[in-house]
């Protein structure tokens, strides 16, 4: 006896060090690198100015740009409290911005693996999910772990709350703790990203409705709980947020009720398997085929959470079809359960061909290691060697503003154009906006021109913009130039 203890006590420790090297990994992958991009113009910077603007005025319920109320972004700000927080402990840096989202992706990768390891009884299965979905780059990159975004939050609380009822809806009896926690995590997706946080839960109906009738009935009070518990969450900010300044309730309607479903923002369309296809054409979703194996599992817990992923996802994907915008990062919440179906797929096979003998099952096993090893070289190959798709617009500014802070030359102002948008903005440069605000706070003064001619009274001037920088340049010769940018000291001419 003492010496089989010993060995399950050997096995144990393994275990927890091997899980312990497998976190390490995800958060040396997902962090490492949030600090090298500069900031993203489309959407990411302006977040980011709603967040640090945020923390200057310290108001935590309306968000700004330029100290005035934001009515082009009108989502909720939770997400936008966490990255000021951030700011506040780390400092006004894309770092800082970014980290919320880095470690909502951690959070969800870790938190999938444990629940699917937990339902199959396979430890294996579990890690395969968490892999399957750490390695997206849909899940990991851009607009998501990798930027100052809503998606990667937002999918945390909402595979919290999927997780939660999944729970709920399985139990044999009344679990009010459990309604109270699904409750509480829709209403922080509510607050993260508006009527998105709660469109997940359509699946999670569909799967209860169609597949757990049974047992509605004397689930009432429970149910009643979670729809309670996230109205009054998600409910009071836009309470609040109706008794603030005037227009954001007719702004919020337009754009998160009725005007990206009924009509196209931005150019953004697309087929009405847009979104299918955008899951089928990136990693993991190339073993999506893999589910045909599914049926494979027998009755019981793996089962039904097949039939829950299944819902999940098809009720995303259905939703978002239907709607006129067509944007790749709203399919992020499917994705942790398009990594459950994959996963699922594998136990499946594994358990079917151990079946038939030890030696086939061990084979089995072996190679869906293998091919989620495959997956994870290629999520290190698109993160940091070969980019899976090429960032959104980003100019340099920090690099301009860290060069001319070290050679003292400032007031600098900067020469930029702006971005064209649909939102009525004269010369709209969000990201150079953030970078002048994080210099504030180390008594540096920046300003934008927008014409070389308005940089006239100017002694150090710069650009990153490629419409002004060689008129910039006719001005003086450069003392500096790099990374797409370049800066004058006028007064040697």
């Amino acid at each position: 006896m003492p010496a089989r203890t010993d060995a399950a006590l050997r096995s144990r420790a393994w275990r927890t060090a091997a899980i312990a090297v497998l976190i390490a990994a995800l958060l040396v992958f997902q962090c490492s690198d949030i600090g090298w991009l500069h900031l993203q113009a489309w959407d990411e910077s302006r977040l980011a100015v709603n967040a640090i603007e945020m923390m200057l005025s310290g108001d935590r319920l309306v968000t700004t740009y330029g100290f005035h109320p934001d009515l082009w972004n009108t989502k909720p700000p939770l997400a936008i409290n966490l990255m000021a927080g951030s700011m506040a402990l780390f400092g006004p840096t894309a770092f800082a911005a970014r980290l919320p989202a880095a470690l909502a992706a951690c959070a969800t990768v870790i938190v999938l693996g444990r629940f699917v390891a937990r339902i199959t009884g396979s430890p294996g299965c579990g890690v395969g999910a968490a892999a399957l979905l750490a390695t997206a780059p849909l899940f990991h990159g851009y607009h998501s772990g990798q930027t100052a975004d809503y998606d990667a939050i937002l999918t945390l609380f909402t595979t919290g709350y999927a997780i939660a009822l999944f729970d709920l809806i399985e139990a044999d009896r009344r679990a009010p703790a459990t309604a109270l926690a699904a409750g509480a995590l829709t209403g922080l997706a509510i607050l993260t990203k508006g009527v998105a946080g709660i469109i997940p839960g359509i699946g999670i109906a569909a799967y209860a409705v169609i597949f757990a009738w049974q047992s509605l009935g004397r689930k009432t009070l429970d149910y009643a709980i979670v729809v309670g518990v996230a109205a009054v969450i998600g409910g009071a900010f836009y309470l609040l947020r109706a008794n603030g300044p005037a227009g954001y309730m007719a702004a919020m309607a337009a754009n998160d009720l009725g005007g990206r479903f009924g009509t196209a923002l931005d150019q953004h369309i697309g087929s009405r398997w847009f979104y299918l296809r955008e899951i089928v054409r990136h990693p993991p979703g190339w073993a999506l085929p893999a589910i045909a194996a599914l049926p494979l599992l027998g009755p019981g817990p793996a089962r039904r959470l097949a039939l829950f992923a299944l819902c999940q996802v098809a009720g995303i994907v259905v939703v978002y079809s239907s709607a006129a915008t067509k944007i790749s990062w709203y399919i992020v919440p499917a994705l942790p359960f398009v990594a459950t179906l994959i996963a699922l797929a594998g136990l499946a096979l594994t358990r079917r061909a151990a079946a038939s003998s030890p030696r086939a099952g061990q084979v089995a096993s072996t190679v869906m290691a293998l091919v989620v090893a495959a997956f994870a070289a290629q999520a290190v190959r698109s993160r940091y060697i070969r980019p899976w798709s090429p960032p959104a617009l980003a100019r340099p500014f920090d690099t301009l503003i860290a060069a001319a802070t070290v050679r003292r030359m400032t007031p600098l102002v900067v020469v930029d154009t702006g971005y064209a948008n649909g939102a009525g903005f004269v010369d709209y440069a969000p990201t150079l906006r953030f970078y002048a605000l994080a210099a504030s706070t180390r008594g540096i003064v920046i300003r934008q021109a927008v014409s070389v001619a308005h940089a006239a009274d100017a002694r150090f001037a710069g650009s990153c913009d490629p419409a002004t920088r060689a008129e910039v340049v006719r001005l003086a010769p450069p003392v500096w130039s790099g990374d797409g940018c370049v800066l004058i000291d006028r007064s040697r001419r």
